[in-house]
């Protein structure tokens, strides 16, 4: 949060309404991710009516506008699943490694709304990759890939909270 907060306030030499109009231009960013993301898996008019919909909030647009550090979530969310996805589809362990460092930054962003992210990630990923793992498909070497796939997000993630971990050991664990 603070790593993306500095450099706006010093391009902004210390004004606040560099940031606030950074996180209002990255919701409008928001807005076209999920048309993509939502048109990839329910359609054109799934991604419009999405879309709009999220645009014409009115708690959205509040959200946009306030400067704390839940507000980069719902980009961040949709940059997760869109890499998830591509992860998913191409078999590939680096999308499932850049997943899992995106999920590390929700996590790091607002821990009580990422915190489920921990459980819808692999969620998805298992139902969406089932047949590998139960169904016809299945073979030790599915599952072996599957495993590495897991573990490369999981590595991803990992990384992503070291720091986390070193200030907690570093102070006596002052945020639990």
């Amino acid at each position: 949060w603070f790593y993306l907060l500095t450099p706006l306030y010093f391009l902004g030499q210390g004004n606040p309404m560099v940031p606030a109009y950074f996180f209002v231009g990255l919701h409008a960013a928001s807005a076209i991710l999920l048309y993509n993301l939502t048109k990839k898996v329910g359609g054109v008019w799934a991604g419009a009516i999405a879309s709009i919909l999220f645009v014409v909030s009115f708690s959205n647009i509040l959200f946009s506008r306030w400067l704390s550090n839940p507000t980069p979530l719902p980009f961040f969310s949709l940059v997760l699943f869109s890499l998830l996805l591509r992860a998913i589809e191409k078999k590939s362990t680096l999308w499932a490694l850049c997943s899992g460092v995106v999920l590390g930054l929700c996590l790091q962003l607002e821990a009580a709304n990422a915190v489920w992210f921990l459980l819808t990630v692999p969620i998805v990923t298992i139902w969406l990759r089932r047949d590998e793992l139960l169904g016809k498909r299945s073979t030790k070497k599915t599952r072996v890939a599957f495993l590495l796939f897991l573990l490369s997000g999981g590595l991803g993630l990992g990384l992503t909270l070291l720091p986390q971990l070193a200030f907690e050991l570093r102070h006596g664990f002052l945020s639990f």
